[in-house]
């Protein structure tokens, strides 16, 4: 009766475990022995009843034990199955806490989440020696001692950076960009001077030729009047009316055909000056297109470029993360293994063994 309790801290698959209970007399000879499904043990003192070895049942070998049955929490839970558990309390404990600090002029907004030794207090409240000979347990009750240890001494998780945002707006700002469109700027202003020049020629042209049929009309408009004026000094006004008529119905003509030519030129100049602008307009308009498309193919590969170097920066990032937390996972590891190592309440060489591949197996999972 005063031996220490049989404790399983893990049960693996419990439907297919079953629990082996054997007795020998001090010549190590078996007295009885019993097999049970784990599944279907009951808590409580029970009176076992022995069997031999064919399995066949005895009348007076038994045992009395008290088994206990606990769910297994893992590492770093149990302060969330408590507060499940027991919600009533856990709040009035939360309540309770909050009113002291109140009291004291503190808020718990002001207060930043501070890892506590809650598991380690837990581990030592519950972990009280049982009085059985039999206490199968699939639960955690009995954590290592490092646990607690880890999670106090645990540095906070570093918050991510978010790599920024490319955006339209910046690529637009970059120095490639602003120079090429200074040169698309400079090659739209040379084709528009281009332009003004030959619509100052165009427009000087028609005026030259405007003006030269206008001084034709003056001139020959001239000549008929000065042939008039000889006429009627000749011969007298009074002598000279048939000629004055003819004289004006020359001049009449040549106005109207001098009209009619002046129609003429001016249809063809606008319809010069049409297909110009026209040429004009269709030039610029193709050369925009053109500089919109060299546009968006530079943004296109500054995108790219940008990308790549966010693409290193990130990998550089990670590679750098993933050597700090190596080099934190094997500290961590090597201090849990040494806290196993000098901890007296494990007392065979089995069992620190058996903890050490359960925590190298829970840091794995934690750690992956």
């Amino acid at each position: 009766y005063n031996e220490e309790s049989f404790v399983f801290r893990k049960v693996i698959l419990p439907d297919l475990a079953v629990l082996r209970i054997a007795v020998y007399d001090d010549n190590n000879k078996l007295i009885g022995q019993r097999i049970l499904p784990l599944d279907g043990l009951q808590a409580g003192y029970r009176h076992i009843s022995l069997r031999n070895e064919g399995n066949k049942p005895l009348s007076l070998p038994t045992i009395f034990c008290n088994i206990v049955l606990k769910t297994y929490v893992p590492d770093g839970f149990g302060d969330i199955v408590d507060a499940l558990s027991d919600p009533k309390k856990f709040l009035s404990i939360t309540e309770k806490r909050a009113d002291q600090m109140r009291a004291m002029g503190i808020e718990t907004s002001d207060i930043a989440d501070v890892p506590s030794d809650t598991s380690k207090n837990d581990k030592k409240g519950k972990a009280n020696p049982a009085k059985a000979n039999v206490t199968p347990q699939s639960s955690s009750e009995l954590r290592p001692t490092t646990t607690a240890a880890l999670g106090s001494g645990q540095e906070a998780k570093k918050g991510i950076e978010l790599i920024p945002q490319v955006r339209i707006e910046d690529l637009k700002q970059m120095k490639a960009y602003l120079k090429h469109l200074k040169k698309q700027q400079k090659e739209l202003n040379s084709l528009k001077k281009k332009h003004a020049k030959e619509h100052s020629t165009m427009q000087k042209l028609h005026c030259t030729q405007v003006d030269k049929i206008v001084a034709q009309y003056d001139k020959e408009k001239s000549t008929h009047e000065k042939i008039l004026e000889k006429a009627m000094k000749k011969k007298g006004g009074s002598n000279c009316l048939e000629i004055k008529k003819e004289t004006e119905i020359k001049i009449q003509t040549l106005t109207t055909d001098h009209k009619s030519k002046v129609k003429e030129i001016v249809a063809q100049h606008t319809k010069e000056w049409s297909e110009m602008i026209n040429t004009h307009s269709a030039e610029e308009q193709e050369i925009r297109d053109l500089h919109l498309s060299q546009q968006c193919e530079l943004l296109r590969k500054l995108l790219i470029n940008a990308h790549e170097q966010q693409t290193q920066q990130l990998k550089l990032s990670h590679d750098r993360e993933s050597k700090e937390m190596r080099a934190h996972q094997a500290k961590i590891s090597m201090e849990n293994s040494k806290a196993i190592s000098q901890d007296k309440s494990i007392k065979n060489k089995a069992e620190r063994e058996r903890r050490v591949r359960e925590l190298n197996s829970s840091n794995t999972k934690k750690f992956l």
